[in-house]
């Protein structure tokens, strides 16, 4: 202001000083250069209004904007101090807002679009459920869709779940691949996955084909049922009644009377199944008893731990001859189905324990007195073992995987699935340096003792007892051996004492 003041007055000043040497009305020039200068100042301070306005309501439009902003998003408005701002601030502040609400519906728009894939995979996955995904507009009715959808195939899945436990109860043998379908539908968790391979199956489309087998299932027990009661003659049980458990009595009823047929017994249609089992119990002892020792026998050739060789006991605490019958049913089975296989597997056995045993003795060199065969017998042990074991392995490691595949079944030895024991072995330390130790103290002994064993058998007139070597390898299908650990069972000689 005193800037304006100082040019004001130094202009004036020339004007007086031009005036004086020219012959004009020095008033009428005064007055004319004042009207001037005002409609100058006028002319620019229109020009900074109109800049000014043009400012404001470019703010104005701004606030709007950001209010826009802030309802996509369904946030509260914020409001700004605009007294204590400059318009420049106001606008400055008001854009960096409007980028940081833009940035923010960018990310909303990316989960919007990432909820909607998931919501229109839950649909397929589902079925029979269709939804406008363009229609959802924002984050929040995403999200309340998806989660009507996750209830729904919680929902779904228990239903189905339910269904493939009822079809099981009924017919617990039942592989089929619909059955597979099932399991892998309520154990995925990469839902997109499992409908690219399934393609055209749905959650609505198992259920619809699990409730239709079930119905077939029901109506062929209820033929079942009505064919036994009038077989054995007994009467329409009262309401409620359980079709399964009276399929089950009625079945279990009429294997023991075609069990008794060849015992002489006072029994009849009306006599209850507890009075049957019980005059079954009494005139089949001995049966029991060779039923016990043949499936003590398998049990035997799959080297099953006394903790898994459970027989189930009938209301009298006796042994259950149905129940042992089945189990050796299964077990022949089973023999049968991996009788080459188990050949292999008793013979790899076989080998474990001879290792334990070689590795016992190998250490006493008292054992080559005066027997100048014992080293021969012992490298000939540790040729065939270095041989036919690692053979064996890996034929099992082949032959059982093949096995497991076709069956799509575990191949139980031991106890355990038999690959895993082999696993177990190939990780475990102390197997693998028994193998190294037999194969490398024999080697060393023949180095050692070469020219010592001819001097021995001539000095040595009474040779001490030998201790056992490896025997021929037992029969095919016969158990001949304890089981032998699959880790950690070469540790010290009182540790293989003991296993062995």
């Amino acid at each position: 202001m005193h800037l304006l003041g100082e040019i004001a007055n130094q202009t004036w000043l020339r004007l007086e000083d031009l005036l004086q040497d020219l012959d004009l009305d020095r008033d009428k020039e005064r007055q004319a250069f004042i009207e001037d200068t005002q409609e100058f100042f006028r002319k620019r301070l229109a020009i900074y209004e109109q800049e000014r306005n043009e400012l404001e309501n470019h703010v104005k439009n701004l606030v709007e904007q950001m209010f826009q902003l802030f309802d996509e998003l369904q946030l509260p408005r914020i409001s700004i101090d605009r007294q204590k701002l400059t318009l420049m601030a106001q606008r400055k502040l008001i854009n960096e807002k409007i980028d940081e609400l833009k940035e923010l519906i960018l990310e909303r728009d990316k989960e919007l679009i990432q909820l909607r894939e998931s919501i229109t995979i839950k649909m397929k996955f589902i079925g029979n459920i269709h939804i406008n995904v363009d229609e959802i507009k924002s984050t929040n009715d995403a999200h309340s869709i998806l989660s009507d959808l996750i209830d729904q195939l919680s929902k779904l899945k228990q239903e189905i779940q339910h269904l493939l436990d009822q079809i099981q109860s009924l017919n617990p043998e039942s592989t089929s691949q619909q059955s597979t379908h099932v399991k892998s539908y309520l154990s995925t968790n990469n839902e997109l996955s499992w409908l690219t391979t399934h393609q055209p199956l749905n959650g609505q489309a198992l259920r619809t084909k699990l409730s239709s087998e079930y119905e077939i299932l029901i109506s062929k027990l209820r033929e079942e049922v009505v064919r036994l009661r009038a077989e054995l003659e007994q009467n329409e049980p009262s309401p409620p009644k359980d079709l399964r458990e009276e399929l089950a009595d009625l079945r279990l009823r009429k294997r023991y009377l075609s069990l008794l047929k060849d015992f002489p017994h006072k029994l009849t249609s009306r006599s209850t199944l507890d009075e049957i089992r019980q005059t079954y119990e009494r005139l089949t002892a001995s049966l029991r008893a060779e039923a016990r020792k043949k499936l003590t026998s398998l049990w035997d050739q799959l080297d099953v731990p006394e903790n898994q060789r459970i027989i189930p006991k009938t209301k009298e605490n006796q042994d259950d001859y149905l129940a042992m019958n089945d189990e050796i049913h299964r077990l022949e089975v089973y023999v049968e189905s991996i009788r080459t296989i188990l050949v292999k597997i008793q013979k790899r056995e076989w080998y474990k324990k001879e290792m334990v045993e070689f590795e016992k003795h190998a250490g006493d060199p008292a054992r080559l007195r005066g027997n100048s065969t014992q080293l021969l017998k012992e490298e000939k042990f540790r040729k065939d073992l270095s041989r036919e074991f690692p053979k064996l392995t890996d034929d099992l490691h082949r032959m059982v995987a093949e096995w497991e595949e076709s069956s799509e079944k575990k191949l139980i030895y031991g106890g355990e699935p038999y690959l895993e024991t082999m696993n177990k072995e190939k990780l475990g330390v102390d197997f693998e340096l028994l193998h190294l130790r037999l194969l490398t103290k024999c080697q060393l002994l023949v180095q050692q003792n070469e020219k010592d064993v001819s001097v021995m058998t001539n000095s040595i007139q009474t040779p001490p007892k030998t201790p056992p070597m490896p025997r021929t390898p037992p029969p095919s299908t016969q158990k001949t051996t304890s089981r032998i650990p699959t880790m950690n069972f070469v540790n010290s000689n009182r540790k293989a004492n003991k296993y062995t």
